[in-house]
């Protein structure tokens, strides 16, 4: 009904603003987007407040960059509702550090509040942020006090601890820290998608604290049959640089003939179809 009241200039406006809603609360993300922003952008004084609202109410990343341009070029500030500022920072810092305009994203982040369901997320972004500017120990005191945070006030987020922890250990591997980040990789949970990776990661910490033995092991654990369906090629430069780092030249061939037998093939077929593609569009 409001898509045919869309078509009449008489309703247009009014239509468009509850098209984009019902849209939002449907989860039609697309339109609800289109929609929604046509009322921002009119800066109309009735409907923009509450478009703004659901805008920013749990926006998929793809659409952060358009909504941010247009919430930044509204000139009457004041249609920007006090509820949905959390919300509106939270999507400004994502959209900023998707740019790599990392300074942008670490002062929108931070004005989201400690009372919004969003702040554990900000506070993560916010440290990445500052890792993206190069600010390696404040982003790592950050996430420390991040996950102190979430302890002391019951905020249990399985995913964000998972993201926490593999990223300490990333910036403590970075700083050669590597007792410290090979501690972190250990806390990453078992069935946790991070886990595989971070156990590949772990694994180059152990071959530069001299325990080509424990890096070994690790990543014959992940070449069990288990774990035959999982992308991992790292994993066998690791394994091989350990048998090499303890002399086991005969393993190290059998590893690498056996990273070249399962990924061969995808590096002929890659390369192959980017000598013949060129452009973005027809790579995707």
């Amino acid at each position: 009904l409001f898509h045919d009241l869309a078509r009449e200039k008489e309703y247009q406006e009014e239509a468009s603003f509850h098209l984009g809603v019902c849209a939002h609360q449907m989860g039609l993300n697309s339109e609800a987007v289109k929609r929604l922003l046509q009322v921002v952008r009119s800066e109309h004084p009735d409907y923009a407040p509450d478009a703004i609202t659901n805008l920013v109410e749990n926006l998929p990343r793809e659409y952060d960059l358009q909504v941010a341009s247009a919430i930044k070029a509204v000139k009457n500030k004041s249609l920007i509702p006090d509820k949905a500022k959390d919300h509106m920072h939270y999507v400004l810092a994502r959209a900023a550090h998707r740019r790599s305009a990392y300074n942008e994203a670490i002062a929108s982040a931070e004005q989201v509040s400690a009372k919004s369901p969003l702040y554990g997320n900000a506070r993560y972004l916010y440290a990445i942020a500052l890792y993206g500017a190069k600010k390696n120990r404040a982003a790592q005191n950050v996430l420390t006090d991040l996950r102190k945070w979430m302890s002391a006030n019951g905020k249990s987020d399985r995913n964000l601890e998972a993201l926490i922890t593999v990223n300490l250990a990333r910036m403590m591997f970075v700083e050669k820290r590597y007792q410290l980040a090979q501690e972190e990789y250990r806390r990453v949970p078992k069935d946790h998608p991070l886990w595989v990776p971070g156990l590949v990661e772990q694994g180059w910490t152990q071959l530069n604290t001299d325990d080509a033995p424990g890096a070994i092991g690790n990543m014959y654990s992940l070449h069990s049959p288990y774990f035959k369906s999982v992308f991992m090629p790292d994993s066998w430069i690791v394994r091989t640089i350990g048998y090499i780092d303890i002399c086991q030249y005969g393993d190290a061939y059998r590893t690498l003939t056996k990273l070249e037998e399962l990924h061969k093939g995808h590096l002929v077929s890659v390369e192959e179809y980017s000598t013949k593609f060129k452009k973005a569009d027809q790579y995707y």
